[in-house]
């Protein structure tokens, strides 16, 4: 007789559940929280049906096949900023917003000019953090170096951000989306020996999406007003 059919039932119906369970944790996406919704005036844009973002919105009119200037505005820190029940030290949030600034102008700098000052053709990007956290709980105290969490709690990190596209002339708002991202359940993540990486790898996506919809941006149909070039 097959050993299978010599282990009790209720054994057999536990190993089947626990293979259940299994192949389902093999297979299931990352994990997502609550979208995050855009704070800020959005007169004049239109939501965009499909996206990669959880939000993302335009002006109609928008032409940006001729703009490769960009300036990148250091990343700012929602005032309501969601951290969970993590308490971080200024030094890590600094750490943050600097890696999040880097990862987005790597990302734009092979196919648009990186300019520091606002001008004629040029778009600015503002970046907010809305949510962070790191996939090391941080400690309360203790030296260490900035960004650097020495606790060996390990868990899934997750962040969320907003960005504005506007004239960098004018201050016009052109785009405007909202998105937040979790690392993969805990049994499949390859970032929670890591202090900050699934927020990173959230850095990594948002400056690849960041690109793309700058050079995936729609040439006029007709003429339409596009980026001052005054």
């Amino acid at each position: 007789m097959p050993l299978w059919a010599r282990l009790p039932v209720p054994v057999r119906a536990a190993l089947l559940t626990a293979l259940v369970l299994l192949l389902g944790a093999c297979t299931r996406a990352p994990a997502r929280e609550r979208a995050p919704r855009f704070q800020g005036d959005l007169a004049g844009l239109q939501r965009v049906a499909r996206s990669p973002l959880d939000e993302l919105y335009r002006r109609p009119e928008l032409d940006l096949g001729r703009t490769r200037r960009v300036l990148v505005e250091p990343v700012a820190l929602a005032p309501d900023l969601d951290t969970g029940d993590y308490r971080y030290e200024e030094s890590d949030l600094r750490f943050v917003q600097r890696r999040f600034r880097e990862r987005v102008v790597a990302a734009l700098a092979s196919d648009f000019e990186l300019v520091e000052e606002p001008g004629p053709g040029a778009l600015r990007i503002r970046l907010t953090l809305t949510a962070i956290r790191s996939n090391r709980r941080p400690l309360d105290r203790g030296p260490k170096a900035p960004g650097q969490i020495l606790s060996t709690s390990r868990g899934v990190g997750a962040a969320a951000m907003q960005v504005e596209l506007r004239d960098a002339a004018t201050g016009e708002l052109l785009l405007a989306a909202a998105d937040r991202t979790q690392g993969w359940e805990f049994s499949q993540n390859l970032n929670t020996n890591t202090t900050w990486g699934d927020a990173e790898r959230a850095f990594d996506r948002w400056g690849r999406i960041l690109l793309r919809l700058l050079l995936e941006a729609p040439a006029p149909e007709a003429a339409r007003p596009g980026l001052s070039q005054q």
